[in-house]
This record gives structure tokens, sequence and C-alpha cells, in this order.
């Protein structure tokens, strides 16, 4: 949808840049894809003989270490995205940083509902939210076509942000509240979920700080951020949530499944 939009207003060779950048995006989206499909068996096996305060947790925990992936994925697309694109397509053909931004942005805020979603469709919840995509769809049409006529590519981009985080995130994640989760609070799995954010912001921040040591325009440099990207985020996680009670449960949850693997 967004590249009918932007035909429209900047014309086929700006869909052609932005379609490169999107390619990546699109293969870190089905690779993520994969774990929570194979995730669903489970959770729909859990949904129908464990209590909802059982699911609720693993909801929580798997939620933690899903957004733990989505983080350093975010983190990774913002060091390297414009390193690896100019090796790849060259100066002429690069979108500037600020869009690289709000790609990473729409990125993070389309996997924040990811696990939420994985819940949802194991309960069957699938006439309970059948408005909430066509609102989805109607608003992010609206917020294409006024956003992107007035700001161009930053408009487009970030009328799908918008749409992503009010609609799907949030009302998206009302839903399964209100007819599964009853008892429990929505605002706390908000407060979660911006928790991770704001702690994906500053490690991302500092990431980039390091990163932008490199600024030569090689392979050794992109070799030399993508070694970066590695190992200081996952770094900073930990020192970050070592003591958190999700991080706790989910090493346990972890380790138990190596030790199955190993028998």
């Amino acid at each position: 949808m967004d590249s009918v939009f932007i035909s429209t207003f900047l014309g086929l060779s700006i869909v052609a840049i932005y379609n490169n950048y999107y390619l990546i995006i699109n293969t870190i989206i089905i690779f993520m894809g994969i774990i929570t499909s194979s995730m669903l068996s489970g959770i729909g096996n859990s949904i129908e003989t464990n209590s909802v305060d059982k699911n609720y947790n693993d909801m929580n925990k798997f939620n933690f270490m899903y957004m733990w992936i989505a983080g350093w994925c975010t983190i990774c697309m913002l060091n390297l995205y414009q390193p690896f694109m100019f090796l790849w397509m060259g100066n002429k053909y690069m979108l500037s940083f600020p869009h690289v931004i709000l790609l990473c942005l729409y990125f993070y805020a389309l996997k924040m509902g990811d696990i939420r979603t994985a819940y949802s469709d194991a309960t069957g919840l699938w006439w309970e939210t059948r408005y909430r995509a066509i609102a989805e769809t109607v608003a992010n049409c609206l917020l294409n076509y006024f956003l992107g006529k007035y700001f161009g590519l930053i408009g487009i981009i970030l009328a799908t942000l918008i749409s992503l985080l009010v609609i799907n995130f949030g009302y998206g994640s009302s839903i399964i509240f209100k007819y599964y989760f009853k008892g429990k609070k929505l605002i706390n799995f908000f407060k979660e979920q911006t928790k991770y954010f704001v702690v994906t912001f500053f490690v991302a921040i500092l990431t980039y700080l390091l990163c932008s040591l490199c600024n030569q325009q090689s392979i050794l440099n992109l070799i030399i951020r993508i070694l970066i990207c590695i190992i200081v985020p996952n770094v900073l996680y930990l020192l970050i949530y070592w003591h958190d009670k999700l991080f706790i449960e989910s090493r346990k949850f972890v380790l138990k499944i190596i030790k199955k693997s190993k028998k």
C-alpha cells in the first residue's frame, strides 16, 4: 500500500529505492515470523490445558524474549543499513538517515504486537478482531494520503507507524485483554512495552555512538560495525535486565530447553 502512495506523490524512482530498504526489513520479518509460527501450536495447547494466569505469565515471558530479539534487530538495522546500502547500491540510491530511523521505528512497532497476536490467534478471537484490520487499513490510507502529500516519504512511513501503534498495537491489545485476559490490567502490558522501548532506545544510542567511530565506507568498516552490533547491545541488555523478574524466568526457560535437547 505504501508503494502506491510513494509512486503517486514521489515517482517510481523513489519507490525502487524504498523497496530496496524494505526488502531487508521484510527478510527479518519473515525470519521472526518463523519464531511466532513455531510457537502457535504450543500456545494453543497451553490455552486449552492451563489457566489464564499461567498463560498471562507465559505471554509476558515470551514477549520479553521476543522484544529482546526485536530490539537487537532494530539496533542492527539502525547501524548497518547505510553502510550496507552504500556498498550494495551506491550513494545515489540511498535514503537519508532520518528515513532509516523511521524505518527502524516502523519495524519495532510492527514487532511489538506479534506475541500478543499469537495469543489472540490461539484463542480464536478472529471475529472480535475483525474491525481492527479494517480500521487499520482505512486509517493507514487516510494518513498516507494527507501526510504523504505534505511530508513526502517521511510522512508515508510516519503514517504507517501511527496506524501500527494506535490501532494494531493499542486497539489490538485491548481486545485480548477484554475477552481472554479478563481481570488483567492492559496498562501493565503497555508499561512493559514502554520499558522495552526506552531500554532499546538508549542501547541503540550507545551502540550508534560506538559505530560512528567507524565512519569509513568500506567492507572492513561494515564488519567492525557488525561485531559491535553483535556484542554491545546484548551485553548492555544483560546488564540492564540481569535482576529483572522476566529475565530470570526467561533464563530458566531457555536453560530448561537446552537441557532437554541434550538428552
